[in-house]
């Protein structure tokens, strides 16, 4: 299976497999960095679905691309609480959506990126692939939330949860 690993700006490394991703947050100003990946215990309720049964596999990847430049150390819950969806109303011409559909977006922990209709056609588009498998979308903003928790396998998925 075919895997992509990228180091973007200080803070995070993201994981990228079959058009889906998942950020790891980095601690950085220290050597070598450190990178945070869930405990085993943890990591079914921090990482989507298609991640649950691979952790092993995902952090020997994580292992092997990060080498000594990183530290891999585990957490056992985010301390700030996640952010779990955002909704923002608009169109995803290049994801195939319905232009004027409600969007449901679930975010990283401490994520704060939202797409902006200042962005150019570009970064919404990067955006929507770095959450490829975390969007949901409605005619309404709970419809697009609905959409979401089943996309993401998490029905009991709730806000700051």
């Amino acid at each position: 299976m075919e895997f992509a690993i990228s180091e973007e700006w200080k803070e995070r490394v993201v994981y990228r497999e079959q058009g889906a991703s998942f950020t790891f947050d980095c601690a950085w100003g220290v050597k070598p960095h450190t990178v945070f990946v869930p405990s085993a215990a943890y990591w079914p309720q921090a990482t989507p679905a298609w991640m649950h049964d691979r952790r092993d596999e995902i952090i020997g990847r994580l292992r092997a691309h990060l080498g000594a430049r990183y530290v891999i150390e585990e957490f056992e819950k985010s301390d700030t609480g996640p952010r779990p969806w955002v909704t923002v109303l608009g169109a995803r011409h290049s994801d195939g959506s319905v232009p004027g559909e409600w969007i449901a977006v679930l975010m990283d922990p401490e994520e704060t990126a939202t797409p902006h209709a200042s962005w150019t056609p570009e970064q919404r588009s990067r955006f929507f692939a770095d959450h490829a498998g975390r969007v949901g979308g409605g005619s309404t903003p709970d419809e697009a939330v609905e959409d979401l928790r089943q996309r993401v396998g998490q029905p009991e998925l709730r806000w700051g949860t």
